[in-house]
């Protein structure tokens, strides 16, 4: 895989606009820390995967450096609300 394709593929989970574990970093961080991740692994002549494990090692560095996945909203628990706001929160809750 290039540089190119594995920045899309991490962008695809930890990416703030559209990853599925959003990080509270910059596209431009993340691929700080994927050019790391590659140039280590490439070293030495080695073949670049860019698979999952590498996937993980970015956002290890990321997670080494203070950043962290975007908490996701708690589920609301339907039964102490009244019915109204009930059924917003469902609404709401089906879209994300």
């Amino acid at each position: 895989m290039n540089i190119k394709s594995f920045f899309g593929y991490v962008l695809s989970f930890y990416g703030q606009h559209t990853g599925i574990y959003k990080f509270n970093c910059t596209d431009a961080t993340i691929r700080i820390a994927c050019m790391l991740v590659y140039d280590h692994a490439t070293q030495g002549g080695a073949e670049f995967d860019g698979g999952t494990f590498d996937r993980e090692d970015v956002r290890n560095v990321l997670e080494a450096v203070g950043y962290r996945e975007i908490a996701k909203p708690s589920p609301v628990d339907h039964s102490v609300i009244d019915p109204e706001t009930a059924a917003i929160a469902k609404r709401y809750a089906d879209r994300t």
